[in-house]
Formats: C-alpha cells, structure tokens, sequence
C-alpha cells in the first residue's frame, strides 16, 4: 500500500434514506412532505409515488397511492402538503388540485369536493373554529366542511399565496408571491378585515430579493419571513416588517425553505445544500453553510421540503445524479464551524503552461528571477485544510497589476500574460471550508528582468553611441566650415 490516506474521525450526522419507485422499479424518487404520528410511524410524500409508511426505527413498511375512485387529484400520487388539524385529521395534498383526507387506521383515502377553478393549490390550514384556510395560485380561500367530503368555498385575497401561518396570538398571515403580507384577526371575524404589510424597501426596490415567499413563528412567538434572498422579521412596537440587516446570505445562493429549532436557530435549504443561521450571535459563526462536500448526502435539494419533528429531527428531500429520497439529522449533533485558518501555500508555478525547473520548490521560494520572455505564468496554490478541501475559496492579486484582489472562488490557479518587466509582488490568500480567511496568507515576489536591449548598460551604449556620432557630426561639420573659409580666402 502506497500512498497517504486521510481518515475523519468526527461521525457524520446525516442519515439518508433512499425511496424506491413503486412499484417494482429499480428508480428512485425524491420526497416532497413529510409527517410523524403519534404511534412514530413516518410518513413521508413523494412527487410521482405515493405514500410511503415508515416505522420508529425509521425502517420502511409500505406504499400507498391514491386511485382516481378515491381523489379528485384523478390518481395523481404527487404529493405536496401533509396537515394534521387540531382535532387530528389528516389532510393531504395531492395533484395541482387534489384535497383528500387519510384515515391512519384505514390507509384509505377520501376525495374533498372543492372547486377552485384552474387555481392550483400551494397549501392547507385549519384554524381552531374548524375554518380551513387554502392557500391557492388565485388566492387565499376560506372554506367550510358540509358532510363528510364536501368544501363550501369563499376567495378571501385575490393574489397567489405562498406561504400561510396561524400564530399563536391567533393571527392568520398570508404570504402573498407580489402583493405583500396579509394579516387577518381570526378572534373577530365577524367584522372580517386584513391588515396589508410591505417591508420598508419594498415600494423603492421591487425585486425577488425583497419578495417574501415563507413564514414562521418561533418558540419565542416571533414572526419571520425569508424570501429567497433576504430575512424579515414583524416588529410589534412599529407594527411593520424589517429585514435583517446582518443577515448576510451569500449571494449566489437562493433559499428555497426554512425552519427554526428549539434553540433559536435557523435552518435553509438552498439549491446545494444547508445553511443554519443563529440571529443572537455576533461573530462570524452565525451563518454556516454545508453542501455535499460537507457530508450532506444530496447534491441538490428539494423545495418546500424542511420538516421538524416532535423529536427535534430535521428532514429534507434531496437528489443525486442518481439517488433520491430525504435527509434526517438532529441539530443538537451539528459540530460548530471550522475555526481553524489553513496555511496556504504556493504549490505550482508553469511559464506557457509548461513546467518549470526551479531551484528550490516553489513552496518555499520568496523570490523568482524571470527574463524578459517568460511574462506568460501561472501559478497554483493551496490552502492547507483538509476537512473538505473543495469548498475552500482563494483570492489574489498581483501588486502592481492588480488593482485589488481577484476573488477566485474555489479554483486554485491565478494567470497572468503579457506582463511588462518590473518587479512585483503576488499574494494569495484563503479559506477553510467555512469561510475563516487566512488575511495574511503567503506572497512571492517576482522580478521580470527587461530583454538585453532594454538594460541599463544598453542604454548607456546607446547614449554613448548617440554622443560618439554627435561628436563625428561636429567634427565634420567644423571641418567643412574650415574648408569653406580657406577656400573663400584664396
């Protein structure tokens, strides 16, 4: 055996549960909702498949589909919501327009009559006057249960809506996706009425980053939304909502879900991976991020899909290039961010994309003497941090090219062509895969050396060129006027 082999000695936390397409299928699928009974038994929704019944050891037992005889969802298994109400009903959501409710004891399914039109439905809440509140493509929909199967129906806010919550001080908040936040007080709905909110940048900065998509409440009673660039919270006292001015998501990163722990601390989902933020602290720890590289067992991950359960386990679905299915993790078991800054060092150089024989490693150069041709380089390097070495990020810069420096991401070489002769200074600096920068890094100075007829002895050979042939052209031009004169003389 050759080699050198690294071995992480820190457990990972993430369980990943992978769910075969029934039925009879060698596929997977990936989750979309999730519930957790009373009795432990899991359920969990998938986009084409069905139901799929786990048991308290999180084994698999079953899956159940929906019939067209049993949904108005005409058999469509793409499940998008899993509800239970105040008195323990199970609603589903099923189809862009399917509503039915599951009997546990049963397994069976039961169709609502409803009808939205073409409006497609986004999700359900049922408030403790048995009211059930639809979230829907056209908008926000009061509904009442006639019988065993039948919906009366009343359009309440005529604008898609996103997201909707039932506070604790029995508030219904409805997330609308370009109107704003609508607030309606449940206690007096007699004199039916619903407060409108716009955050404070709203009206000047229309954008998707100021375009609230979810809402919750913490264990505090605190109201947040998050859009999927930025988060709000509802202030009391100036009864308004405010973003979070510290709240610093990295830009490039669109959020796709989030929730809140027993701890205060919030969770994302974004196209990648995780983040979790911690509003009380402020240091840099406050927002982590974590993607496959950190151990997550999906590459991608899935919207709408964050799910807590009474357990204090946080689920997620998620896909591969191959395997789909959801993550499971306890928040409590996440290890805080990597403090520790990597050294970095330089690890290559190459002139014309070509190697070059050094005489010393260019790990441990301070200085590098190049001649006038070898203006065309590029140099490798590396921070040493080896716990997920791929999401380290570099910046650099050449002092006296470069004006400030060149943030490179994760790619670990800096180019550089046609470069005038001088001496310079090139400096490199890097991350952990947390994002802890190393400022002070590490630099190389390097001199370009000008071609033979741009050296100092060059030029002094040309001036003393110019002034030998000054020289010969007065001395000619002082014989000739002495020529001239003699022979006016005569």
């Amino acid at each position: 055996l050759e080699g050198l082999t690294l071995i992480d000695l820190v457990d990972h936390p993430f369980q990943s549960y992978l769910m075969h397409s029934y039925p009879d299928s060698i596929e997977y699928v990936p989750a979309s909702c999730f519930y957790s009974d009373d009795q432990d038994h899991f359920w969990v929704g998938s986009f084409i498949d069905g139901l799929y019944e786990y048991d308290e050891s999180m084994r698999f037992l079953k899956n159940y589909r929906i019939s067209s005889s049993e949904s108005n969802s005409n058999g469509n298994n793409s499940f998008k919501q899993i509800y239970e109400d105040h008195k323990g009903r199970i609603w589903m959501l099923a189809g862009p327009t399917g509503l039915c409710l599951f009997d546990i004891e049963s397994k069976n399914f039961q169709s609502m009559d409803l009808d939205i039109g073409h409006s497609s439905l986004v999700e359900i809440i049922v408030d403790e006057d048995d009211r059930i509140w639809l979230a829907t493509g056209g908008g926000l929909i009061e509904a009442k249960l006639f019988g065993d199967n039948s919906l009366q129906c009343l359009n309440r806010i005529n604008y898609y809506v996103n997201d909707v919550l039932i506070d604790s001080q029995g508030f219904l908040w409805a997330v609308t996706r370009n109107n704003g936040v609508y607030k309606i007080n449940l206690n007096n709905m007699l004199s039916f009425n619903f407060e409108q909110y716009f955050h404070r940048d709203y009206r000047q900065r229309y954008t998707e980053e100021y375009n609230a998509r979810y809402v919750l409440e913490d264990n505090q009673g605190k109201i947040w939304f998050m859009s999927e660039e930025s988060l709000f919270t509802y202030d009391r006292e100036s009864d308004s909502i405010v973003p979070v001015d510290h709240f610093n998501k990295p830009n490039d990163q669109k959020i796709y879900s989030f929730t809140c722990d027993k701890n205060g601390i919030f969770w994302f989902v974004w196209a990648y991976g995780l983040m979790y933020y911690n509003p009380t602290d402020s240091t840099q720890d406050k927002l982590l991020r974590m993607s496959f590289y950190d151990g997550l067992p999906y590459s991608f991950y899935i919207r709408n899909t964050f799910f807590y359960d009474t357990h204090g386990y946080l689920y997620c679905g998620g896909q591969a290039t191959i395997s789909r299915g959801f993550l499971r993790f306890h928040p409590d078991s996440i290890r805080g961010p990597n403090k520790k800054l990597p050294p970095v060092v330089i690890t290559d150089f190459k002139i014309k994309n070509k190697p070059v024989e050094l005489d010393s490693n260019i790990t441990h150069c301070k200085v590098l003497d190049l001649t006038y041709d070898q203006n065309f380089f590029s140099l490798e390097f590396s921070a040493m941090d080896f716990y997920n070495p791929m999401a380290n990020n570099y910046a650099y810069m050449l002092e006296g090219v470069d004006e400030d420096w060149v943030f490179n991401g994760v790619e670990r070489t800096a180019n550089y062509t046609s470069i005038q002769p001088g001496t310079y200074t090139f400096r490199v600096k890097g991350t952990n895969n947390h994002w802890y920068w190393n400022e002070e890094g590490t630099s190389l100075t390097i001199t370009i050396h000008p071609p033979p007829w741009r050296t100092w002895w060059a030029f002094t050979i040309y001036g003393l060129a110019l002034c030998a042939l000054l020289f010969a052209l007065r001395f000619y031009d002082r014989k000739r006027q002495r020529l001239k004169q003699a022979l006016e003389l005569e």
